[in-house]
């Protein structure tokens, strides 16, 4: 009697230990596929709160570097004197101005100290004075028997500068004209660099055949 009296306790207390197997399986596969939806619900609830964390934080760095861009200023150079193509700029004719980040340009002069250029074209009292806005002196001008072309740069590496003699390396993928075949080597000098570009003066003889290599990408240039 106390045997059958135990059984009926633990059968009060674990009641599914008594169930047929086949309905403590499924019971079994319940409770595990449940576990796994909470786990994947879980999971889902990190990655989400993850995101939106990484987010906000990435948007209060911006809101923070655009807030320096125009709370931190520079001192750049700007024009006091109105100048044209060609008029002399010197520390004569600028003063240096502290302006904002965000208010710079990227090629914009930031010192005086070798300051001896010649405008490239207009300039006006309180511009900003860049690069691409003033040339060396006695840059610019093309031989007798020779082209002006414009080479554009991809990047910065080669430090040119008006008077520099270069190559221009034309491959031979640049087809119509004769001895194409092979790559073709031109000599020149620069004569202004600008934004993204350097005016080269080359002989008449060959400004086809590196004009077509430029149009097809397949002129590089060389420092000599």
């Amino acid at each position: 009697m106390l045997h059958r009296s135990g059984s009926v306790a633990e059968r009060a207390l674990q009641p599914w230990r008594w169930l047929p197997l086949t309905i403590r399986f499924r019971l079994a596969r319940v409770r595990a596929l449940i576990g796994r939806r909470r786990l994947l619900r879980r999971t889902i609830v990190i990655a989400g709160v993850s995101i939106a964390v990484i987010v906000w934080l990435s948007m209060l760095s911006t809101i923070q570097d655009e807030r320096n861009r125009w709370t931190n200023a520079a001192t750049v150079v700007v024009l006091v004197d109105e100048r044209s193509a060609g008029d002399a700029v010197s520390v004569e004719h600028v003063e240096l101005v502290e302006l904002p980040i965000g208010a710079i340009p990227s090629d914009a002069i930031t010192n005086t100290e070798t300051l001896a250029a010649v405008a490239s074209g207009p300039l006006y009292p309180g511009d900003v004075l860049r690069r691409r806005d003033i040339r060396e002196p006695g840059a610019g001008t093309v031989p007798a028997g020779q082209r002006a072309i414009a080479v554009p740069l991809n990047n910065d590496v080669l430090a040119l500068k008006a008077g520099d003699q270069v190559e221009l390396i034309v491959f031979a993928d640049t087809v119509g004209f004769p001895g194409s075949d092979t790559a073709q080597v031109v000599a020149g000098q620069i004569l202004r660099r600008d934004e993204g570009s350097v005016v080269v003066a080359i002989p008449d003889t060959n400004a086809a055949l590196v004009a077509a290599g430029i149009v097809t990408g397949q002129v590089v240039l060389a420092a000599a």
